[in-house]
């Protein structure tokens, strides 16, 4: 039968004491920061699906302008004279196609 010695009880309590101090003083350091970086990782996702939104209502915009509202764009843009003649022909072949 083994032996207890009153000696290695007290080191072991002490032991038990420095560990809980020092796992007490991490989590008051790290705990704030890991409160923040969740908070921050919530913040994104709200951003992300804001975003996601806009994208979605400027791709349904986009898909709204018909192919005569950009042909009367560009030839607003050659009247103009903001586009030259091969300008006008070369953007009318890519909005054709």
């Amino acid at each position: 039968m083994a032996t207890i010695n009153a000696g290695d009880i007290f080191a072991t309590l002490k032991l038990k004491d420095e560990m809980s101090g020092t796992i007490g003083n991490l989590a008051s350091k790290f705990g704030p920061m890991a409160a923040a970086l969740g908070a921050i990782a919530v913040a994104a996702g709200t951003a992300h699906k804001a975003l996601m939104a806009q994208a979605e209502a400027a791709q349904q915009a986009v898909a709204q302008v018909s192919t005569a509202d950009e042909l009367a764009k560009l030839k607003q843009l050659k009247d103009a004279g903001a586009i030259t003649d091969a300008e006008y022909e070369s953007l009318k072949a890519k909005v054709m196609s």
